[in-house]
Parts: structure tokens; sequence; C-alpha cells
């Protein structure tokens, strides 16, 4: 099965089942198509033995291309949430666990330049911090109920601040270990970035990363909520 997406191409098929010649003729293809698209090739495989030539592996086991398109998929749980009484406030759910990241993210790295200190992470990813990790957390837990009670709750979905102090922190600690398992998986491919989409910021799954762990997350604790 192939699979376009927008800077990458992922072939979800064991090679190990083909012969050597149609396991090269087919390698061939790939890059072809590849080159036409502007993609990156990924090989999502059980087994790094199933390269056959491609450039890049993904070793995801059973995972497969559902990290990759089920995970985001949550979005349209988020997008119908029960208690949206319109489509700006289902749109304004969506945005909840975005925004979170979003200023998770940019404290960690204002935190982590800014203070430095040890490494969270040094062999898989040596410029996050603890200093980062710890600023992104305060800061996620500060963002969560400022927009549960000034875009959230203007649309009529109410959740208590204990709860929504607790969401910012549960989806700092989920976003940032997101993203350094996808360090883990192009460590594992020996690949800096997953793709050139985004100049300077590698590639679209670089930008989701930490939002393909928090998406079902959030799901989970709003249901919990009551606005699912």
């Amino acid at each position: 099965m192939l699979v376009m997406g927008l800077d990458y191409l992922i072939l979800d098929e064991p090679f190990s089942m083909l012969d050597g010649d149609t396991q090269k003729e087919l390698a061939g293809f790939i890059r072809r198509t590849a080159a036409e698209a502007g993609t990156n090739i990924v090989l999502i495989s059980r087994s790094a033995e199933e390269v056959a030539g491609c450039d890049t592996v993904l070793v995801l086991d059973q995972g497969r291309a559902l990290y990759a398109g089920g995970l985001p998929a949550f979005l349209l749980v988020l997008r119908d949430a029960d208690a949206a009484a319109s489509a700006w406030g289902g749109t304004a759910v969506v945005f909840f666990p975005l925004a979170v990241v979003w200023a998770c993210d940019t404290a960690a790295m204002a935190a982590g330049f800014g203070i430095g200190g040890p490494k969270l992470a040094p062999v898989l990813s040596p410029k996050k911090t603890w200093a980062g990790a710890i600023g992104g957390t305060l800061a996620a837990a500060v963002i969560a109920p400022l927009w549960g009670r000034f875009v959230l709750l203007p649309f009529g979905i109410e959740i208590g601040p204990g709860l929504l102090v607790a969401f910012g922190l549960i989806v700092a600690v989920v976003g940032q270990s997101g993203d350094i398992a996808e360090s883990l998986l192009k460590r594992q491919v020996g690949v800096k970035d997953s793709g050139g989409f985004f100049p300077g910021h590698g590639g679209v799954l670089d930008r989701l990363d930490s939002l393909y762990w928090v998406l079902p997350v959030t799901v989970g604790v709003l249901a919990l909520a009551g606005v699912l």
C-alpha cells in the first residue's frame, strides 16, 4: 500500500515477501515516484532487514501507518464535541490541545536556551534540557486554564480550573514524551529530520510529533470532563 503525504511516501508492504529482482524493481519505481512528487521515501516495516534499497526506513512494528494517519484523526472527535453548541465552539476545542502544546514547546525552547543546564535526553535529543522541560510544563499549566476561561467558556464549554491545570501538566509530559519518541525513531534510521517540507524545521512529522501523543490523551481527558 502506498500512502502519499505532504512530504513523505509511505510504503506499507513487507519486502521480504518479494524476490530480489522484484525488490530492486519496486524500489526503483518508488524512488522515481517520490522524486517526481518531491517527497521522501519512508518504508514502514517490521524489521530493518526489509529495507530493499529505500532511503528511509521507519520501523514501527505493528503500528504501521496508523501512527502517521490514525492518531491525528482524533481531531475529528474533538471537532464534534457534544458540549460545543456551534461550529466555532468545536474549533475552540480543536485548538485547545494545539495551543497548550505550542505554548509548551515555545516556553521549553526559551527556557532551554536561556537557562541551559543538564540534558533531558542527551542521546536521543541533545538540545533538550531539564530547564526547558520544566519551563514548558509550567507554561502548559498556565495556558490551559486561560484557554478554558477566555476561549472555551464563552462558547458554553465549562471545565473546572483544577482539571484544566491537570490537563496542562499531562499534555506537557505526554507531548514532550512524544517528541523524544520520534527522536528515537529518527535515531534508529540515522536521519536528523523526517523530511524537508518546512525549511530549517524538518518535515511534517517533526512538527506534529508531540500532537500524535497528545490528541488521544486530550480526547480521554475531555471525555471525563463531559465535553465529548
